[in-house]
């Protein structure tokens, strides 16, 4: 069995409290890290999330899967979160895990996903991207999210243009389901479209919006290693 080290790590910003666990590879210290961002109605724990750690730790990378504030074991309130502060959050866990390592990469699922395009598009230290089921439209899921969160979280919303942040991002790997009922497989070929190269596409056949399938999620999580493999190894 492959040896990995794990441990709870805590980040902090003024008031903000973020948890997350850390993978590790014993054999030797890591110079790779790959940080995991959680949907809107989603935690670290989530199986994908968890599936992908003990694979990219199989390659000797790090791992990185953290709540955002209000979700999980990160501290606040859930319903005063809005996608700005989510993207603090991932902010706030880059500062402190820059130095520690050389390359980074961002593996995302929905509304985790258009969050991490939105950072990398900004910090060159994010070297490679793996979206899962990310709206490349945050308008059109507005009313969704509203649903749960309120008026104010929508609005914040509407107020990113994802896609033009996915001009910005090389590196990207787009990973969506043919049946997502979520969010549809259109935004998948409107964020690949708008990358620079390198990128990919991969529409996974009978795969819905959170990977339920173990078969499917599986296949994903491989398309994933092999992206961070490539560009980050």
């Amino acid at each position: 069995m492959f040896a990995v080290k794990t441990k709870k790590v805590v980040f902090r910003r003024g008031s903000k409290e973020i948890v997350g666990i850390l993978h590790e590879p014993k054999v030797a210290p890591s110079e790779v890290i790959v940080i995991t961002c959680h949907g809107l109605l989603s935690t670290k724990d989530s199986e994908k999330y968890i599936e992908l750690a003990n694979a990219l730790t199989k390659m000797k990378m790090s791992v990185l899967r953290f709540d955002f504030s209000g979700c999980g074991e990160s501290p606040g309130d859930f319903r005063k979160s809005t996608m700005s502060s989510r993207v603090e959050d991932l902010k706030i866990v880059l500062e402190h895990i820059k130095g520690s390592y050389d390359r980074i990469g961002l593996m995302g699922s929905s509304l985790g996903g258009s969050i991490s395009v939105v950072v990398a598009a900004e910090e060159p230290s994010i070297k490679a991207v793996a979206s899962w089921a990310a709206p490349a439209d945050l308008g059109e899921i507005s009313k969704f999210a509203e649903q749960f969160l309120g008026r104010e979280f929508a609005e914040d919303l509407r107020g990113y243009d994802v896609i033009s942040c996915a001009e910005k991002v090389r590196g990207l790997l787009v990973i969506h389901g043919d049946k997502d009922e979520v969010v549809p497989v259109s935004h998948a070929h409107k964020l690949y479209n708008a990358a620079p190269a390198p990128k990919a596409l991969r529409i996974i056949s009978g795969a819905d919006h959170r990977f339920t399938d173990p078969t499917l999620r599986r296949h994903a999580v491989n398309e994933s290693v092999k992206w961070f493999v490539d560009l980050l190894l």
